[in-house]
């Protein structure tokens, strides 16, 4: 994930006024799984990025691609 779409998620998580441990709660994860995909340090599976897309309310290629 490059750094554009890395500060996307960031922006958008931060829009909802929610910590990385809010967003990992939601979603079922640890929150420092949450934080290695925040910084793209993840790999992510495309269940867990729907999920996300979803919460955003954004396509997943808006918010990874």
């Amino acid at each position: 994930m490059n750094q554009e779409k890395r500060m996307r998620l960031y922006k958008e998580r931060k829009k909802k006024l929610l910590s990385q441990k809010e967003i990992a709660q939601e979603l079922g994860i640890g929150r420092g799984s949450y934080i290695k995909i925040e910084n793209g340090k993840a790999d992510l599976q495309l269940e867990l990025a729907k999920k996300l897309s979803d919460f955003f309310n954004l396509t997943v290629d808006e918010l990874f691609f």
